[in-house]
């Protein structure tokens, strides 16, 4: 059994670490909230991992084997117009937290696809970034300080991330089938293509890479590469809603402050060579997504 720390344990990752992880790890959770969402951690303590006094404080009583860091600023387009702050806490907290960790400890630091500027994907675990937008710099950034930080630390590059939690907006799939029912008519773009990626799968995968005390750079993500106009008739047909309802678009029309990488997705060499991950089809995924909505210990995203 290993000591797992979960930052921004209260977060969509975070909360299905935290299921995934339960009764084969000793866990323990920071996030900026008084208390944990989730009941189960051996310890919860509040924690701004961008005040490098507080991080120091914390680990000054405490030791682990392994952190998972999910605590970022992942809105893209807040990240693009308020640059000092997602780079405080993307980068910054990052830098934090492996200068205070101690030499022993391995640290995951949970990346993304934003990494690559989307011209030639699907892209392999060795492919050099390239970010479009600060986001993504951010998260590059980071990445290289933890690469650059010890080699038995490891970067775990996701994408499109769904799933139910408590405290949760909303996630895309939600949106589409509460607009669907409701009748109204979404406008869905074509040109970004990657994969979606259930929160509790990935959360079942990074528990192997624990178990295996994995090092370097890994992308998983689900097995089939979508555009969010493909992802979004799927769902409509899974629900049995009004598919044409969804009126096609490309990402230009949406006039978003920050880039998009359009054509992403991982190819997940690493990942499918490697015992212990599953790789769910969209299908499968939203066969367990229904199940997980309705499983009381998968509280409704609010």
């Amino acid at each position: 059994m290993k000591r797992v720390l979960i930052t921004g344990v209260n977060g969509l990752l975070g909360q299905n670490l935290q299921r995934a992880l339960a009764g084969t790890h000793s866990l323990s959770g920071v996030d900026l909230q008084p208390e944990a969402y989730l009941p189960g951690l051996n310890e919860y303590a509040t924690l701004d991992i961008t005040d490098r006094t507080q991080v120091a404080e914390f680990f000054k009583k405490r030791r682990f084997d392994w952190i998972v860091n999910t605590a970022a600023m992942t809105n893209v387009d807040l990240c693009e117009t308020e640059r000092e702050r997602a780079e405080r806490i993307n980068t910054g907290g990052v830098a934090a937290l492996i200068s205070e960790k101690g030499a022993a400890c391995r640290f995951m630091q949970i990346s993304t696809d934003y990494v690559f500027d989307g011209a030639a994907g699907p892209y392999s675990d060795t492919a050099k970034p390239n970010p479009v937008g600060f986001y993504g710099e951010t998260k590059y950034r980071a990445e290289q300080l933890v690469l650059g930080h010890s080699p038995l630390d490891c970067v775990v590059r996701i994408m499109v991330l769904y799933g139910t939690g408590k405290g949760l907006r909303p996630n895309f799939i939600d949106w589409v089938v509460s607009s669907l029912r409701a009748g109204k008519t979404i406008p869905v773009v074509t040109d970004q293509t990657g994969n979606i990626t259930l929160a509790s799968n990935c959360a079942r995968n990074i528990g192997a890479l624990i178990n295996n005390d994995v090092s370097g750079i890994i992308s998983f993500a689900g097995a089939d590469i979508l555009s969010r106009y493909d992802i979004a008739c799927a769902v409509a047909r899974h629900f049995s809603l009004n598919e044409a309802l969804i009126r096609p678009i490309a990402t230009a029309e949406l006039k978003q402050a920050a880039p998009r990488p359009l054509k992403s997705g991982f190819l997940m060499e690493r990942a499918r060579a490697m015992d212990g991950i599953t790789l769910l089809t969209f299908k499968e995924q939203l066969l367990r997504y229904e199940r997980e909505q309705k499983d009381a210990d998968y509280p409704a995203n609010v």
